[in-house]
């Protein structure tokens, strides 16, 4: 396969098994989310665990919603997930305890950062020296910056020029970028340096549906954006 110069992707929100078939390896990690009943691409144990199963070219990411830090921590490794997305922003004492946690189940962590259109919750330069501790470094695939469902704001939902501050104060670590991306807007995303993208409802026929058409134009625009840059 040729090498590109493109962030990685991320297809979250995957809901049924037999979409895993075509998405493995045409994507870098596949998101399946867990927890309380927020979105109607939150599946159940079960499916969970039989999306996952599927799942061996790309990485499998278990997000949770609503799950304390020890039972997020032993669902990923139950599950099969390589990665814990633990969908709630944590300060720097417990974010110590999610790592902790993550390291002791054989997972690594992606910590997540909301955007509601004023400022970012937790703030990202302290949020950085805890990541880069000896205790937090190792367990961290990535740091996901996403918006507050409900907010209104632009697309793409975190303006570009915000992203861009951001990644400086988060130097050192991998970042990567969701909220309300598609085909049209990614591309504002690729150019500002984001390491990964994040896409959900912006390839989808219904919610959890996934389109093989519009997740392939997507990755198109990425490849297509980052041999611009």
């Amino acid at each position: 396969m040729q090498e590109v110069l493109r962030p990685m992707i991320k297809v979250c929100g995957v809901a049924r098994p037999e979409d895993v078939e075509w998405l493995d390896g045409m994507v870098d990690y596949i998101g399946v989310i867990v927890g309380s009943k927020v979105s109607p691409r939150v599946v159940d144990e079960n499916t969970a665990r039989s999306i996952i199963a599927r799942v061996s070219a790309s990485k499998p990411v278990l997000v949770t919603v609503g799950v304390s830090i020890g039972r997020a921590a032993e669902l990923a490794a139950k599950l099969g997930a390589s990665v814990l997305q633990y969908h709630n922003p944590l300060e720097c004492s417990t974010l110590e305890l999610l790592a902790a946690a993550a390291r002791e189940q054989g997972v690594r962590i992606a910590p997540v950062i909301l955007y509601d259109g004023r400022g970012w919750t937790p703030d990202p330069k302290p949020l950085r020296n805890c990541l880069s501790s000896p205790g937090a470094a190792d367990a961290v695939e990535y740091v996901l910056l996403d918006a507050v469902k409900g907010v209104p704001m632009p697309r793409p939902r975190i303006p570009p020029g915000e992203v861009r501050r951001t990644i400086e104060a988060l130097q050192g670590l991998r970042v990567g970028v969701a909220g309300g991306l598609d085909p049209d807007n990614v591309c504002a995303m690729v150019r500002v340096g984001v390491d990964l993208v994040d896409v959900s409802s912006g390839v989808e026929l219904q919610p959890g549906v996934k389109d093989r058409g519009l997740v392939k134009l997507f990755v198109r625009e990425v490849e297509r954006c980052g041999r611009s840059i």
